[in-house]
């Protein structure tokens, strides 16, 4: 029987692979998997910061089949092409020698070039003379070819090429990726975009020609229902119980985040001392002091600020509803006086 680890199970930076929650109400697999079949489509996934947009493609692709770039650095469009063939394996340069031999009774001497495109002049040459053989070499060297080798060898294939943070590209860089995305895809290669909500759009505006080549789907934040279940997966791995009030707390405190959420969890176990799985079922209470620890050493692992934003955002709603129904009232009372 397979023991585990608790960073086996929660994995705040990894896929989860024993705590995927499918969030069924959204059918998020069934159309990311429908808009990945359908020929020449870019699909685009938005959704806040840690809200689980590279586990969904994850999930659906598979992990070997996923190669995933990060639009963070990429200055040139030739870069993307770059990152890419430099998962494969693929060298910076191939070079290709043909040799022959020559004898008997001639003499002479002849050279003429290569010429291709990317490919480096090789030198011929040759030279006998009667009763001596020599043997002659060409060499060609072929740079990369960026997108069209990308193409030949991915291009209908199980392979799915994800741009992740796509909006961190500067805006002119954005306009000539869109650009030849459009093309790779209308070639037969699978490509996810991956952003924020705000700038979801960013490739279609980078390029209008994609307007209804573009496939969105939007996640959303995870509701504290949905998070539990990475609590009410995980733990028994580990044969550990903890209070449901505690997971409960744990899922609001996420904000949404189902990464947070593994974060809470993985954090509950190391303050529990439990690294492993144990040798039988075994329920743990969490004090105050143990649950606030909790909480501070999770908030040290990661920049949460899109949660932050949420959180300002919900407030400031709050906010301007407070001054709505005051001015509302205010406007009753002065309706109500004047009437008087």
């Amino acid at each position: 029987m397979t023991r585990f680890r608790a960073t086996d199970v929660f994995t705040p930076s990894e896929f989860p692979s024993h705590t995927y929650v499918k969030r069924a109400e959204e059918r998020l697999e069934k159309r990311l998997r429908e808009a990945l079949e359908t020929p020449g489509e870019v699909v685009s996934v938005s959704g806040p910061s840690k809200s689980g947009k590279t586990v969904l493609i994850e999930r659906v692709v598979g992990h070997d089949n996923l190669i995933s770039i990060t639009g963070a650095g990429l200055s040139t469009p030739d870069a993307l092409w770059d990152r890419v063939l430099d998962w494969m394996g693929a060298p910076a340069t191939t070079s290709e020698s043909v040799a022959w031999q020559t004898s008997g009774g001639v003499s002479g001497g002849g050279g003429g070039g290569l010429s291709l495109p990317g490919v480096a002049e090789g030198k011929v040459t040759a030279q006998a003379t009667a009763g001596l053989a020599r043997t002659s070499t060409s060499t060609k060297t072929a740079n990369r070819t960026n997108m069209s080798q990308v193409i030949d060898e991915i291009a209908n294939s199980s392979f799915v090429l994800l741009i992740d943070d796509f909006h961190y590209m500067k805006r002119e860089i954005q306009t000539e990726v869109a650009q030849q995305i459009k093309e790779a895809a209308r070639r037969g290669v699978k490509i996810c975009t991956a952003s924020v909500p705000h700038r979801s759009d960013d490739v279609v505006r980078a390029n209008p020609e994609l307007r209804g080549r573009v496939r969105i789907i939007d996640l959303e934040y995870w509701t504290p229902a949905e998070l539990e279940q990475i609590a009410k997966l995980g733990f028994p791995k580990l044969n550990l119980q903890i209070p449901s009030q505690a997971v409960a707390r744990f899922s609001v405190e996420s904000s949404g985040s189902p990464q947070l959420m593994q974060a809470l969890c993985l954090q509950a176990c190391f303050e529990l001392r439990v690294r492993e799985a144990l040798d039988e079922l075994t329920s743990h209470a969490l004090s105050e002091h143990q649950i606030v620890a909790i909480f501070e050493e999770s908030s040290t692992r990661a920049d949460y600020s899109s949660l932050l934003r949420k959180c300002t955002r919900d407030q400031r709603r709050e906010e301007s509803r407070g001054r709505i129904m005051l001015f509302q009232i205010g406007r009753a009372a002065t309706c109500t006086a004047a009437s008087s």
